[in-house]
């Protein structure tokens, strides 16, 4: 078998296969890395409920469902508080013992929320009883 000549001819044809490997190569890399794409999912979520009134009539008439509403799209772990606050603005006092204001808080994971609620209920209505006694 003879050597092969170098020709120009054969040189360029060898630089364009250089070349399309290479743009070839670079456009299939290209492609793959910014082909990935990124399901970013972001949900909201609620981490406190705060009830402040000057009226016991507002705790009395409370819907309790609407906080299981507030926290439905939390994780399960997610940490989350319940507060409750009544100040009492009214002058006329009927009794020695006079309750002023009530500030409490609850809190726990979304996961605990049934009891927190149950919690919540047991202290306003223990409340709602004491203040009906002596204001």
């Amino acid at each position: 078998m003879a050597p092969e000549k170098k020709t120009k001819f054969n040189l360029k044809i060898k630089y364009m296969n250089l070349k399309n490997l290479l743009l070839g190569t670079f456009l299939i890399f290209t492609t793959v890395a910014f082909s990935q794409e990124q399901i970013v999912t972001k949900t909201e979520s609620v981490t406190k409920f705060q009830l402040k009134t000057t009226n016991i009539e507002d705790l009395k008439d409370f819907n309790w469902s609407t906080i299981n509403e507030l926290f439905e799209n939390n994780t399960p772990d997610q940490y989350i508080e319940l507060a409750f606050e009544y100040d009492n603005t009214s002058k006329r006092i009927k009794s020695k013992p006079n309750i002023k204001n009530l500030k409490f808080e609850v809190s726990g994971t979304t996961d605990e929320l049934p009891g927190l609620i149950e919690k919540s209920k047991k202290m306003l209505e223990n409340f709602i009883t004491i203040d009906e006694k002596y204001n």
